[in-house]
């Protein structure tokens, strides 16, 4: 049936398409790019209590930022060197108050010598594709992710 099809899809590309964040936010200069104010109808609200509440409800019970799940290079997590990991792509919009923290995980993966591909997006900010997801730059990342997936989907890569 095709209304089971769905799970299926996602086992099989389990591993290949993953969304990551670094939890150790480190703020840049260019976070002055994306909006001052995430809800401009809702005064008083500023990012850092969005994403304290989002850290708050992602993690453990009294883990901190620097948890596995949230910081991959955390002095609590592994290395991950010599983890046979699969191609990597990694989202990087020009606006994104956490551009410098996404462009220093893509620069830590191919350190490590991993199959990483960045793609940049002028003018967007973080979670673009969420809040414009009929906008030309979210029609755009699907197309980027399509052929990701297309151009990953070998029997190496499984």
């Amino acid at each position: 049936m095709p209304g089971d099809t769905a799970p299926h899809v996602v086992e099989d590309l389990l591993g290949i398409v993953q969304i990551l964040s670094d939890g150790s936010v480190v703020r840049g200069d260019e976070s002055v790019l994306g909006p001052k104010e995430p809800f401009p109808d809702v005064p008083g609200v500023e990012w850092k209590d969005i994403c304290e509440q989002l850290w708050h409800m992602s993690l453990p019970v009294g883990a901190s930022r620097d948890h596995p799940v949230a910081n991959p290079f955390g002095p609590e997590s592994p290395s991950l060197a010599p983890v046979e990991l699969p191609p990597a792509l990694v989202v990087a919009p020009l606006g994104d108050v956490l551009r410098v923290r996404v462009l220093g995980y893509e620069a830590r993966l191919k350190d490590m010598g991993k199959d990483v591909e960045l793609v940049e997006f002028e003018g967007q900010q973080h979670g673009f594709s969420v809040l414009q997801p009929f906008g030309e730059a979210a029609d755009e990342l699907m197309r980027v992710l399509r052929r990701f997936v297309y151009q990953c989907d070998t029997p190496a890569v499984r």
